[in-house]
């Protein structure tokens, strides 16, 4: 049996079948985690992230109360994340 040829590089065919793929929960986690620390307007140093299949739980605490919906904000955008359930607190 032949294979067809494509013109699309390897490692493009690659990156669209990992991509492709359902996340799990460990990998959102780390996904949303490191977008969050990645975001130069959340300290994100208190932020604890759970995951339960694509559900997304934010806990913790941010220093000013406008990062908590930027928190979720930046959670969502997250491929892959179903629900964000946002518990951060700004105060202790």
């Amino acid at each position: 049996m032949m294979r067809k040829r494509t013109d699309t590089p390897v490692r493009e065919r690659h990156l669209q079948l990992v991509h492709s793929r359902p996340a799990n929960a460990a990998d959102l986690e780390s996904a949303v985690s490191a977008s969050l620390h990645r975001a130069g307007d959340i300290d994100a140093t208190y932020i604890f992230v759970s995951a339960q299949d694509s559900d997304i739980t934010l806990a913790g605490w941010v220093p000013l109360c406008g990062q908590i919906d930027r928190a979720a904000d930046v959670a969502w955008g997250v491929r892959g994340v179903r629900h964000v359930l946002n518990e951060l607190s700004s105060s202790l």
